[in-house]
C-alpha cells in the first residue's frame, strides 16, 4: 500500500531475481485493474519497441468483466 495515496502497489514484490547467467532475460507480467466497469471489453495488449514502434508481442481477443 503506498502511504502517500492510500493505493496497492506492486512495487517491491520482488527482492531478488535468480539468473544463470548475464545478461539475463525474465519474464513480463501485466496486472490490471478496472474498477467499477460494467459489461464486456475487448483488450489489446501490445508491447511495443519504444524507439521504433515495433510491435515485438500482442495478446488480443481478451475478455474481462
Amino acid at each position: 500500500m503506498d502511504r502517500s495515496t492510500g493505493k496497492k502497489s506492486l512495487i517491491g514484490i520482488f527482492d531478488r531475481v535468480w539468473v544463470a547467467k548475464f545478461p539475463a532475460g525474465r519474464f513480463m507480467s501485466l496486472y490490471v485493474k478496472f474498477g467499477d466497469a460494467k459489461g464486456y471489453y475487448d483488450l489489446v495488449v501490445r508491447y511495443v519497441e519504444a524507439k521504433s514502434g515495433l510491435v515485438l508481442v500482442e495478446a488480443a481477443g481478451l475478455r474481462s468483466k
